[in-house]
């Protein structure tokens, strides 16, 4: 929301309804995420599960994803009840191969999400996540964010190269490394617009899936459009988009195959605030009494302080008006400074509004 130079900034959720913020907001946003997805997804306290078991993982997720449409939590979208059940079998091959008494694991194709934003994708990917984590508690899991992966990825990198002996690549070394510390590992909103990630993902991603590392990731963006008119793009997509599809399901969360891959989807995220509006203006007392109102709502509060942010690897962002759960922020201080989606990422971080 807007209104003059004084603007509410809202964190992307895609989710089929407003959900209730976390308990813990002092957490990273994947710690946060994580919580959630156990709120409302997990079946209960996580138990060890026999080998027999295993196999039936998926159909927690079923159950769980069938009681949050009678609740009236999710509204009832035909693409969305498809992927359930693709990430469900997911859920049981998973399952499968953790009975397996084999050092040497198959690798289990993962799931490549994409589609408009607030189509529900980190919901479904939460959802999915939260049921690994607990039917599948000595399977070595991660959830992140892309952005955040890629952060740790070139520090990886650079701690490799420094005491690097052998002849394997830097690069495909700590894909290694990151598949043996996660045989599953979920990637929200997977973007690429940086030439020095681009660069890297082929040998990134080869040394993962060599391992057997099951990836799965949401993105607004097809496996087609990824760095779409980036410098280079010619030699360094192509194959990444062939291993992606070669180790991964793609799917469409908007629509079925054969319908334009930009077609536009539901934004859940707007369900509940059509009387509110996207826009509060003009600027007059009365609209700011309003936005004070709705920041007040959000989780804000009557005295909001100062609040300064630590942003990785070493800066810090300082916010003028934070409250508990929200934060307020004037145009100029987000959209004239030279700021980077790490700043960006440490306020979503921070607060659910």
């Amino acid at each position: 929301m807007a209104l003059g130079s004084v603007g509410l900034w809202l964190p992307r959720v895609s989710r089929s309804l407003l959900w209730q913020p976390a308990s813990n907001l002092g957490e990273s946003r994947t710690r946060r995420d994580i919580s959630m997805s156990r709120a409302f997804c997990a079946p209960g306290p996580a138990k060890k599960v026999r080998a027999g078991r295993r196999q039936a993982v998926g159909a927690a997720m079923r159950s769980e994803y069938e009681v949050m449409l009678q609740k009236g939590d999710l509204v009832a979208d035909e693409r969305q009840g498809e992927t359930v059940e693709q990430l469900a079998l997911l859920l049981d091959e998973l399952g499968k191969q953790q009975v397996k008494s084999s050092k040497k694991k198959a690798n289990v194709p993962g799931l490549f999400l994409y589609g408009s934003v607030g189509s529900g994708k980190s919901l479904l990917m939460d959802l999915f996540f939260g049921h690994a984590r607990s039917a599948l508690p000595s399977l070595p899991s991660r959830r992140v964010h892309f952005h955040e992966f890629m952060l740790s990825v070139h520090q990886d990198i650079h701690k490799q190269k420094r005491s690097q002996t052998g002849s394997v690549g830097a690069v495909q070394a700590v894909g290694a490394k990151l598949a043996q510390e996660n045989r599953l590992l979920c990637l929200d909103e997977l973007q690429i617009s940086d030439i020095a990630d681009a660069a890297i993902l082929s040998q990134l991603f080869q040394g993962m899936w060599d391992q057997g590392c099951t990836v799965v990731s949401t993105s607004n963006r097809a496996p087609a459009e990824l760095y779409k008119d980036g410098l280079n793009r010619h030699v360094y997509m192509p194959k990444f988009e062939a291993m992606l599809r070669a180790n991964s399901t793609v799917r469409n969360i908007n629509a079925p195959p054969g319908v334009a891959e930009g077609e536009a989807g539901t934004d859940y995220r707007m369900a509940g605030r059509e009387e509110q509006g996207v826009y509060i203006t003009p600027n007059s007392d009365a609209a700011r009494a309003q936005l004070g109102s709705l920041f007040r709502s959000l989780g804000g509060s009557e005295g909001a302080a100062r609040e300064t942010l630590s942003v990785p690897p070493g800066r810090e962002l300082v916010v003028e008006r934070s409250g508990k759960h929200a934060a307020m922020f004037e145009y100029e201080e987000l959209f004239t400074r030279a700021l980077g989606p790490s700043d960006f990422g440490a306020v979503a971080a921070r607060y659910d509004a």
